[in-house]
């Protein structure tokens, strides 16, 4: 744990919340009961919030980002150093397919910004905001509300937050990768 990075936990922040729109058609292909398993697997109450919330980031984050990246990236690019613990914390997520495949996308995003930060402070943070904010809408809307487009009834709408979204994505996932890749050539 060395240092937190404010400015990168902000990008950090919009840029799962930014993904988790992008990939979210691509999650809406898998039957509505892999969702109902997760909205059973979180639960609800106080020790679900804590164990969502708390429990899971840090854990997870010391692990896949703190353990598991900091070793591959010693020994390999950050492009693949980060796919390896991205796929590896994904797969932890089994048997629920919709959750590794973004728990898989999600560790993308973090450890290109663990990467950058080398701190896991960041993405403690960023985890647990995802986790709360998920949370949050699955106590409040239920599992209605991992479907935006279901959320958003005007299409014409959804498809302008979505390209704002996309573009949010495809901007700072380059200028992130593009940072990685000078930092490593740092090292």
């Amino acid at each position: 744990m060395r240092w937190y990075s404010a400015p990168m936990t902000l990008l950090g922040i919009v840029l799962v919340s930014a993904t988790s729109v992008v990939i979210e058609p691509l999650l809406n292909l898998f039957p509505a009961r892999y969702f109902d398993d997760i909205a059973r697997a979180v639960g609800s109450g106080g020790w679900a919030i804590v164990v969502s919330v708390i429990v899971a980031p840090v854990l997870e984050e010391l692990i896949f980002r703190g353990l598991i990246l900091r070793w591959l990236s010693r020994r390999w690019r950050p492009f693949w150093a980060v796919l390896v613990s991205a796929l590896a914390f994904g797969l932890v997520h089994l048997p629920n397919l919709p959750q590794v495949v973004n728990a898989t996308v999600m560790g993308v995003v973090l450890g290109y910004i663990y990467v950058l930060c080398r701190s896991v402070w960041p993405v403690i943070i960023i985890h647990a905001v995802n986790n709360a904010l998920a949370y949050l809408l699955l106590q409040v809307l239920g599992v209605g509300a991992t479907d935006l487009q279901e959320i958003v009834a005007n299409n014409t709408i959804y498809w302008v937050i979505y390209g704002v979204n996309a573009a949010i994505f495809v901007f700072s996932m380059t200028l992130i990768i593009k940072r990685a890749k000078i930092r490593s050539l740092e090292i």
